[in-house]
């Protein structure tokens, strides 16, 4: 067991390498490989490639379905609900990005069945769990996820804050500061943050790894599909909305 988890397996090693190859990068001048990039990643999922629109910012990505959300949100009359009182303005926002198929089927494509069973030593189990958590953490260091995310969040609370400012009487002034939460939480939900995902990956790899080689290296489509999102990274595509008319995508910020 000692030698296994020696290492994260080849193929997390291999990711990991490639990810710590993107440290330092500055964003791309030009962002033009991009919509190739990420056709290709569609391609790898099995999913029709839609339109590519490419945004300068966050800011200018998310405005319009924030617009077109906070509009359905009105439209049937601004409810509030008791428990969270703005669920669907949140709602309404996160249908406007329409994201839940590339969502799922990434999911599906890159996260393996569980190999676990409920009567496995305590000390084995913490020995798998900690490979994984050591890859995950040597991913979010090389890619700064907790920075980016931070930084999303705040990009992403500004033209929510401006629209709901500017949303007049439809928001009490002690509510506004919880609906452009939510609108901002609605919006960086449905991104697809390529650093966070391959913290996952590298986690899921490690641990399968450390758990037992003897029962199989993960199947060739799903590393292929991994690198694909690389090569996306590479391209530039740090942060995108998979709508179903059209990717929006920004360059590293």
């Amino acid at each position: 067991m000692t030698e296994r988890m020696a290492g994260f397996g080849v193929e997390a090693d291999g990711i990991l390498k490639r990810l710590k190859g993107l440290v330092g990068r500055k964003p791309a001048a030009d962002f033009s490989p991009a919509p190739a990039s990420l056709h290709v990643l569609y391609e790898t999922l099995g999913l029709t490639f839609p339109g590519f629109d490419g945004a300068t910012n966050p800011q200018a990505a998310v405005r319009k379905a924030l617009q077109a959300g906070l509009r359905r949100y009105a439209e049937a009359g601004a409810v509030r609900t008791p428990a969270w009182p703005f669920q669907r303005l949140y709602d309404a926002v996160l249908e406007e990005f329409s994201t839940g198929r590339f969502q799922g089927t990434w999911f599906n494509a890159v996260h393996r069945i569980g190999q676990r069973c409920g009567n496995e030593p305590r000390d084995f189990v913490e020995r798998i769990q900690n490979a994984g958590s050591r890859a995950r953490k040597a991913a979010r260091t090389a890619l700064k996820t907790q920075l980016l995310e931070t930084r999303l969040q705040s990009q992403l609370l500004e033209p929510a804050v401006e629209l709901v400012s500017g949303a007049g009487a439809m928001f009490l002034p002690e509510e506004r500061d919880a609906a452009a939460t939510d609108l901002a939480n609605a919006a960086r939900n449905a991104a697809f943050v390529p650093a966070r995902a391959m913290e996952e990956i590298v986690d899921d790899l490690a641990q399968s790894h450390a758990r037992s080689e003897e029962e199989g290296k993960p199947p060739a489509k799903l590393i292929e599909t991994v690198h694909r999102l690389l090569d996306a990274m590479e391209a530039g595509v740090w942060i995108f909305w998979p709508g179903a008319a059209t990717i929006v995508a920004v360059p590293l910020p």
